[in-house]
Protein backbone atom coordinates (compact mmCIF):
# COMPACT_ATOMS: atom_id res chain seq x y z
CA UNK A 1 0.00 0.00 0.00
CA UNK A 2 2.96 2.28 0.70
CA UNK A 3 4.54 1.57 -2.51
CA UNK A 4 1.01 2.39 -4.36
CA UNK A 5 0.89 5.73 -2.97
CA UNK A 6 4.48 7.16 -2.98
CA UNK A 7 3.58 5.58 -6.59
CA UNK A 8 0.73 7.50 -7.18
CA UNK A 9 2.19 11.10 -5.71
CA UNK A 10 5.44 10.63 -7.80
CA UNK A 11 3.36 10.11 -11.16
CA UNK A 12 1.23 13.19 -9.85
CA UNK A 13 3.54 15.29 -9.45
CA UNK A 14 6.04 14.18 -12.78
CA UNK A 15 2.17 14.84 -14.60
CA UNK A 16 2.11 18.04 -13.45
CA UNK A 17 5.66 19.29 -13.78
CA UNK A 18 5.01 17.71 -17.75
CA UNK A 19 1.82 19.80 -17.89
CA UNK A 20 3.79 22.75 -16.79
CA UNK A 21 6.62 22.14 -19.42
CA UNK A 22 4.03 22.62 -22.12
CA UNK A 23 2.73 25.78 -20.83
CA UNK A 24 4.11 29.15 -22.28
CA UNK A 25 1.82 31.04 -18.83
CA UNK A 26 3.46 30.40 -15.44
CA UNK A 27 1.23 27.22 -13.60
CA UNK A 28 1.10 27.05 -9.90
CA UNK A 29 0.37 24.10 -8.36
CA UNK A 30 -0.51 23.39 -4.46
CA UNK A 31 0.64 20.27 -2.75
CA UNK A 32 -1.24 20.21 0.40
CA UNK A 33 -0.79 16.89 2.88
CA UNK A 34 -2.76 16.01 5.79
CA UNK A 35 -0.44 14.97 8.04
CA UNK A 36 -2.40 14.13 11.20
CA UNK A 37 -2.76 10.13 11.98
CA UNK A 38 -0.40 9.64 15.61
CA UNK A 39 -1.94 6.18 16.32
CA UNK A 40 -0.56 3.71 13.85
CA UNK A 41 2.69 3.35 12.54
CA UNK A 42 1.99 3.30 8.62
CA UNK A 43 2.14 6.89 7.97
CA UNK A 44 5.43 7.49 10.06
CA UNK A 45 6.95 4.99 6.97
CA UNK A 46 6.06 7.32 3.87
CA UNK A 47 6.85 10.90 5.58
CA UNK A 48 10.40 10.29 4.83
CA UNK A 49 10.04 9.14 1.43
CA UNK A 50 7.88 11.76 0.59
CA UNK A 51 9.82 14.70 1.12
CA UNK A 52 12.87 13.21 -0.31
CA UNK A 53 10.96 12.52 -3.71
CA UNK A 54 9.69 16.24 -3.63
CA UNK A 55 13.13 17.47 -2.75
CA UNK A 56 14.82 15.97 -5.40
CA UNK A 57 12.61 17.87 -7.59
CA UNK A 58 12.85 21.11 -6.08
CA UNK A 59 8.83 21.04 -5.23
CA UNK A 60 8.19 22.44 -1.88
CA UNK A 61 4.52 20.97 -0.42
CA UNK A 62 2.65 22.21 2.57
CA UNK A 63 2.38 19.75 5.51
CA UNK A 64 -0.68 20.70 7.59
CA UNK A 65 0.24 18.97 11.02
CA UNK A 66 -2.21 17.99 13.91
CA UNK A 67 -0.35 19.15 16.85
CA UNK A 68 -0.59 15.39 18.90
CA UNK A 69 1.32 14.69 15.45
CA UNK A 70 4.24 17.07 15.32
CA UNK A 71 4.38 16.02 19.06
CA UNK A 72 4.71 12.27 18.20
CA UNK A 73 7.43 12.73 16.05
CA UNK A 74 9.01 13.96 18.67
CA UNK A 75 8.45 11.93 21.50
CA UNK A 76 9.75 9.07 19.21
CA UNK A 77 12.49 11.01 18.20
CA UNK A 78 12.18 11.17 14.66
CA UNK A 79 14.50 13.80 13.99
CA UNK A 80 15.13 13.16 10.36
CA UNK A 81 11.16 13.58 9.85
CA UNK A 82 10.67 16.60 11.73
CA UNK A 83 13.57 17.89 9.51
CA UNK A 84 12.72 17.08 6.21
CA UNK A 85 9.03 18.40 7.52
CA UNK A 86 10.71 21.73 8.19
CA UNK A 87 11.78 22.19 4.69
CA UNK A 88 8.42 22.42 3.65
CA UNK A 89 5.91 24.66 4.59
CA UNK A 90 4.09 23.75 7.97
CA UNK A 91 0.73 24.16 8.22
CA UNK A 92 -1.92 23.90 11.91
CA UNK A 93 -4.70 21.21 11.72
CA UNK A 94 -5.91 21.55 15.23
CA UNK A 95 -4.61 19.74 18.27
CA UNK A 96 -6.15 16.06 18.01
CA UNK A 97 -7.87 16.68 14.10
CA UNK A 98 -10.90 14.06 14.91
CA UNK A 99 -10.89 12.77 18.44
CA UNK A 100 -14.45 14.00 19.46
CA UNK A 101 -15.36 16.87 20.42
CA UNK A 102 -14.56 18.21 17.30
CA UNK A 103 -14.11 22.08 16.58
CA UNK A 104 -17.81 22.35 15.62
CA UNK A 105 -18.99 20.31 18.13
CA UNK A 106 -17.21 22.31 20.96
CA UNK A 107 -18.06 25.73 19.57
CA UNK A 108 -21.89 24.93 18.22
CA UNK A 109 -23.79 26.36 21.45
CA UNK A 110 -21.39 29.25 22.33
CA UNK A 111 -21.71 32.99 21.39
CA UNK A 112 -18.54 34.34 19.45
CA UNK A 113 -16.46 35.59 22.47
CA UNK A 114 -16.57 32.55 24.19
CA UNK A 115 -16.05 30.60 21.16
CA UNK A 116 -13.23 32.48 20.35
CA UNK A 117 -11.53 32.24 23.74
CA UNK A 118 -12.50 27.77 23.70
CA UNK A 119 -11.00 27.28 20.67
CA UNK A 120 -7.91 29.37 22.03
CA UNK A 121 -8.22 27.47 25.50
CA UNK A 122 -8.47 23.50 23.38
CA UNK A 123 -6.28 24.68 20.90
CA UNK A 124 -3.32 26.68 21.37
CA UNK A 125 -0.92 24.02 23.33
CA UNK A 126 -1.03 22.17 19.93
CA UNK A 127 -0.27 25.36 17.68
CA UNK A 128 2.20 26.04 20.43
CA UNK A 129 4.06 22.53 19.92
CA UNK A 130 3.97 22.27 16.68
CA UNK A 131 5.48 26.10 16.23
CA UNK A 132 8.54 24.90 18.69
CA UNK A 133 9.10 21.70 16.93
CA UNK A 134 9.50 23.13 13.87
CA UNK A 135 10.64 26.14 14.90
CA UNK A 136 8.83 28.65 13.36
CA UNK A 137 4.98 29.85 12.72
CA UNK A 138 2.66 27.64 11.04
CA UNK A 139 1.91 29.32 7.47
CA UNK A 140 -1.92 28.09 8.10
CA UNK A 141 -4.69 26.97 9.21
CA UNK A 142 -7.07 23.87 7.87
CA UNK A 143 -10.28 22.82 9.52
CA UNK A 144 -10.58 19.09 10.44
CA UNK A 145 -12.64 17.58 7.69
CA UNK A 146 -15.68 19.45 7.47
CA UNK A 147 -15.90 20.65 11.42
CA UNK A 148 -16.01 24.37 10.54
CA UNK A 149 -16.83 27.33 12.71
CA UNK A 150 -16.36 31.41 12.08
CA UNK A 151 -14.61 31.68 15.69
CA UNK A 152 -11.87 30.02 14.87
CA UNK A 153 -10.68 32.45 11.85
CA UNK A 154 -10.01 35.61 14.71
CA UNK A 155 -8.49 33.21 17.08
CA UNK A 156 -5.95 32.53 14.15
CA UNK A 157 -5.34 36.45 13.77
CA UNK A 158 -3.96 35.99 18.18
CA UNK A 159 -1.40 33.77 17.01
CA UNK A 160 -0.37 35.46 14.53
Amino acid sequence: MLRKIIVLVVLAVLLLLAAMAQQKATVYVTLWFDTEDYTSPEPDTIILPLCRILEKRGIRATFKLIGEKARDLERKGQKDVIEALARHDIGFHTTYHSQPPAVSAYLDRLDWDDGVEEFLRREDSGFRDTKRIFRRVPICYGQPGNSWAPQVFVSLRRWG
